[in-house]
């Protein structure tokens, strides 16, 4: 399995820092609690994913950082997370770019299957 450089960006700390928990175990993990933290930190690295709250309370929401990531590197998966939900967020989504929209309540649960569908070939086990 390869390892995999995960941009983790979200206004609430528990949240970045549960995935982390998560994620660490076999991936490399940086953390950004804004929009604009995390494309600061997205141009200065090369990253695998970028998994991104939509709902943030600075001005950046998710949506925007995923076009932005889209347009400086399409190949860059990336994952839009909320806990609103509804076939509106998904639309969101996918007019922003996102490879996957995964609901926050089924966050944990979800993560690992969109994950295994975004790389198939380097998380084969």
């Amino acid at each position: 399995m390869k390892s995999l450089k995960i941009l983790v960006v979200d206004d609430y700390e528990g949240i970045r820092d549960i995935l982390e928990q998560i994620l660490k175990k076999s991936h490399k993990v940086v953390k950004a609690s804004s929009g604009e933290d995390g494309l600061k930190l997205f141009f200065q690295d090369n990253f695998d994913l970028v998994i991104t709250d939509r709902e943030m309370s600075e001005e950046m929401p998710g949506e925007e950082v995923i076009r932005k990531v889209k347009l400086s590197k399409p190949g860059v998966k990336t994952i839009l997370m909320s806990a609103m939900v509804g076939e509106e967020v998904r639309q969101v989504a996918k007019a922003a770019g996102a490879d996957c929209f995964i609901d926050k309540m089924y966050l944990f649960t979800e993560l690992e299957s969109a994950m295994k569908n975004l790389f198939p070939a380097l998380l084969a086990r």
